[in-house]
Formats: structure tokens, sequence, C-alpha cells
């Protein structure tokens, strides 16, 4: 009897340290492929608006960390995900010089994105036991290598902002871990956790909302026949998620800009699963930034072939005699995982990223579960060699795809160099010319980035201080002209060409276009704060002050102009 109960322990034992050496395993390759994101930088493509110039960061106090969960910051509500951007600045600023701070976040991303893969391998590793897979483990790790190796990860591990992503994914897939767990053990403790994982998972970051739908489709196929068990363990769940749905929709507005009509919504929801499952077997030409439906990305054309393709996929998935439910398990779960943001429902920053690497992380899992189930069927030389098969060009192509998120510059280049008309491309080369002591350089930059995308402010803005501190006046002038007949911020246009007549000594013309200002101030209720800029810019504009006073004296309603005159009286 004795010696039974050892020979138990010593089965523990070595269960525990074969996964031990699993986890190593899936750790090694994380360093091999990911090592070199600790010495990269901050990129000013949204790291600068999440954390550089970011108010909530700088500096992280109470109070910022009281505002984080009251309200959205930069168009999102993301409140867990900022608390953990919190606690690593308070960390860097305290322990870290700024040229190192960045350190601090790409080891977070690192360490989220192993955790991850952990917390994945025991799930697929967990399901694949329970359906009585041969080499589950086996099968198992060289799934989860997968998650960890692909291309398509290495986004969200460089980037300082795909902090969001990865934790939202760690908390869900920890959600789904402990929803397995209960479901064996029968725990209220393992529920009330799982609860707690799936309220704090969405508000990391939005997508995450469909995490109760991931753990109906994977609890189902674990219950079998009795699946309706499961769902009255998940009403609450759905029923926060649902809440959580309405709350951030209500302080989260999302932009009509760039959405397509509902009538095409599902022929862009089709187009955009092909390009995504596409690049998960074919993981060739990524790029920091894809062109939108209305770009040069999607041609009629390209539209109606990606929606082909996953309209073919299905139809053969569906046709296949060979159906290991568990496979189809996987292939679910990538399809629900990229359900928020396939264009079905409008969400925020469409316009910008309709389609990005960092929206399939959430699905890899699936992919994972899906390899992993093909590969469990297998002999053993089978296994190795179809898993070194897919491992080895997946792993290789991410590691040469990591140097491209090193800085701005690299990100710039490698997007100019797959999409020549890349507004982010010029934009980004531009900022990182300035940054870098380069700024004679940058104009032309500016230039073709409004060229590209004239409607946006941001364009116009950089473009027109860029002009003002080059001191090329006249081809700022004819920037305001092109506004005022483009019907474009027209209101600012004519209040910013007076500033510049009267500054030329033309005060009867720059007063003409003060007064046009004035009377069509209402559709830009803020357009003077640029002009005070421009007032910073060029300090001999207050000798236009006489005029403005003289102009008072003869129209005493023009509140611009008083507005202009009082603006320029303030001491600098």
């Amino acid at each position: 009897m004795e010696s039974h109960h050892r020979c138990d322990k010593l089965s523990v034992i070595r269960k525990a340290l074969g996964y031990r050496w699993q986890l190593l395993t899936i750790a090694a390759a994380c360093l091999l492929v990911y090592h070199s994101v600790i010495g990269f930088a901050f990129i000013a493509a949204d790291d600068d608006l999440h954390l550089l110039f970011n108010p909530l960061m700088n500096p992280p106090s109470a109070a910022s960390l009281a505002d984080i969960w009251r309200r959205p910051y930069g168009g999102l509500y993301m409140p867990v995900s900022y608390t953990g951007w919190w606690l690593l600045m308070n960390f860097a600023n305290a322990y870290f010089p700024l040229a190192s701070k960045a350190s601090v976040f790409h080891f977070a991303n690192l360490l989220c994105h192993f955790l991850n893969s952990a917390l994945l391998f025991f799930i697929v590793s967990d399901l694949l036991r329970r359906s009585l897979m041969r080499r589950s483990d086996l099968a198992a790790l060289a799934g989860t290598l997968v998650f960890a190796c692909h291309p398509l990860q290495v986004e969200s591990v460089a980037w300082n902002t795909g902090f969001s992503t990865l934790l939202a994914t760690l908390l869900g897939l920890a959600a789904l871990l402990a929803g397995l767990r209960r479901i064996r053990t029968n725990t209220w403790g393992l529920y009330i956790l799982e609860l707690l994982l799936f309220l704090a998972a969405p508000l990391a970051k939005p997508q995450l909302v469909i995490l109760p739908v991931l753990a109906l489709l994977l609890q189902s196929w674990v219950l079998g026949q009795k699946a309706r068990k499961t769902i009255p363990a998940l009403i609450a769940p759905t029923l926060c998620g649902l809440g959580l749905v309405f709350m951030t929709t209500a302080i989260q507005p999302v932009s009509s800009q760039g959405q397509v009509s509902m009538w095409l919504r599902p022929l862009e929801a089709a187009s955009n699963l092909g390009f995504y499952f596409t690049k998960m077997l074919l993981p060739f030409g990524l790029s920091a930034n894809y062109p939108t439906l209305s770009q040069e990305r999607m041609t009629d054309f390209s539209v109606l072939a990606y929606a082909l393709l996953a309209v073919i996929l299905f139809a053969l998935a569906a046709s296949w005699r060979w159906r290991p439910t568990l496979f189809f398990a996987g292939l679910g779960f990538s399809v629900v995982a990229l359900l928020p943001v396939l264009g079905l429902i409008p969400f925020h920053y469409q316009h910008f990223a309709e389609n990005a690497d960092r929206y399939v992380y959430l699905a890899m899992p699936g992919m994972s579960l899906t390899v992993a189930t093909v590969l469990s069927a297998l002999s053993v030389q089978n296994c190795t060699l179809l898993a070194g098969a897919l491992l080895l060009p997946y792993a290789t192509l991410a590691t040469f795809r990591v140097p491209v998120w090193q800085n701005d510059f690299t990100v710039a280049e490698d997007l100019l160099k797959r999409y020549p008309r890349s507004i982010i491309g010029y934009s980004l080369r531009a900022h990182a010319l300035e940054h870098s002591g380069q700024g004679s350089k940058s104009l032309p930059d500016f230039r073709q980035a409004y060229a590209l995308d004239p409607d946006w402010d941001q364009r116009f803005l950089n473009l027109e201080m860029k002009l003002a501190d080059q001191g090329l006046l006249s081809e700022l002038a004819l920037l305001y002209q092109q506004n005022i007949q483009r019907g474009t911020r027209a209101s600012y246009a004519h209040f910013a060409l007076g500033n510049l007549q009267i500054l030329k000594g033309q005060v009867a013309d720059g007063l003409a276009q003060l007064r046009l200002a004035h009377d069509g101030h209402t559709d830009v209720p803020n357009h003077y704060t640029p002009g005070e800029e421009l007032l910073s810019k060029y300090p001999e504009l207050r000798s236009s002050i006489p005029f403005l006073d003289q102009a008072l004296k003869t129209e005493p309603g023009a509140s611009s102009l008083i507005e202009l005159r009082i603006r320029a009286q303030k001491p600098r």
C-alpha cells in the first residue's frame, strides 16, 4: 500500500517536471524570437498617445488613476490596461532613466506573451486529454509554439501599445482555463474567479466582450450532450458583457468615418475573415497598417476574392468526412474571436485600422487548438515532422519581422515599402525626422501625408506648423486658400489667412478675412487655438493689435477680433 502511494507521488512529480520542461521550451522560444524587443524604442504611432504624452501618465498619480476609471482617454475606455500602464510608468519613473523607460514596457509585453502561451498550453492539453487524444502534451506543446512564434504575433509583442491586447487575452485565457477547471471540480471559488476575469477582460480591451461566447463554445464541447448545463453558469458573465457593451458604447462613441453601408457589411466581414485566415496560414506581406476597403488594398476584385476564399474554406471544412469536433471547436474559436473586428458592427478607429495583425491575437488560440488536434492524431514521427514544418518557417518569419518595430524609421520604411501611398508611413517618417534633429528633411513627408488625407485635421496642422517653422508664408497662405475653396475648416482658414495678411502688411485684406472667420466661426468653435500657436511663432504679429483695435471700434460686435486681441496680449 505504501509503495502504491509512493508511485502515485512519483507520478505527480514526473508530470509536474514534464510541464516544467514544456514551459521552459515555450519560454525559450519566446526569448529566441522576441528577445531583441527589450531594446526597442517607443513608436510615435499611439505610444505617444497612451504613454509619452498622456497626462494621466505624466506623472502617474492617485488622481490620474481615478480619472482612468472615470472616463475614456483617446476615445477608448480601457481602464484595466491603463491601470497596468500606470503601474509600469510608476516603476519606470522610479528605477529607470528616460532613455531606458521603453524597456520596462517591452519587457511587460514579452512577459504577458509568455504567460498567454503558458495558459494556452494548459487549455489545449486539458482539451486534448479530455478527448483521449494520443500524445496530447506533445501536440499541445507544438500548437502552443505556433501561437508563440507566429509572425502575426510580432506587432502585439514588439509594440508597446500592444500591451492592451496582451493583457486582455491573458485575462480571457485565464477565464477560459478557470471555466474548464470549474467543470471538473464544480467549486464556487473557480466560478467567482471566472466571473471576475470575464468582467476584467473587456475593460482591458473591448474586443473581449465576445469572451462568454468563446467560453460557451469550449465548455459545450467538454460537456458534450450535457452542454445545456454550462448555459446557466454563463448567464451572469454574458449579462455583464452586454452591460459593458452598452456602457462602453455610451462613453466611447464610434466615428462614422470610413464605414461602409449596412448592406455591404456582410461582404466586408467575409472579405476580412478571408484576409485574416489567409494571413494565419500564409503570413506573408504583413504590415503595421493595411489600407482600408476604400483604399488600394481592397479593389472590387480583391474584396470578392477574399470573401470567396472564406466561403470556400468553410465549404471544404463542412464537407470533410473526418470531422473531429475539437478540430471544429478550434476553427470556430478563431471565427468567433474575430467577430468584433470584422466590420459587421462598427468599432473605434476602424477608419485608421480596419485590418491589423493585433486583431488576430485573440483568434490565434483557435489555430493552435486546430493544429494540436491534427498533430495528436498522427504518429510520433509524422507529428514531429509536421510540427517542424510549421514551426520552423513561422519562427523564421517572425524573427525577421521583429526588427521592423525597432523605431519610427523602421516601421515607416517597412510601411512605405509595402504601401507607397501609406499615410501613416509618411507621417511616422516625418515625425521620426523631427525627433532625430533632421526636421529640415521632414517637409516633403508632411506634404505627402496631407495630400493623401486632406480631411484629417492632424495632417493639416502638421503641415501648417511645419510651413510656419520654415517661414514658407506663401505656401502657407496657399494652404489656407485651398481649404477655403474646399469648404474644409473654412472658418479657421479665413482666420489664419487674415493673420498672415496683416503680418505681411495687407491690413485691409487681413481684416476682411477676419470678418469672414467671425461670420462662420460657429462651425469650428475652437478655431482660435492654432492661431495662438501661430502668434507664438511670429511675435511680430502683435503689431497688428492696433489695427484690430481700430476694427473693433468700427465693428463693436466682432467677438472673434476681441478674442484674438486678448490672446495676442497674453504674456508668454
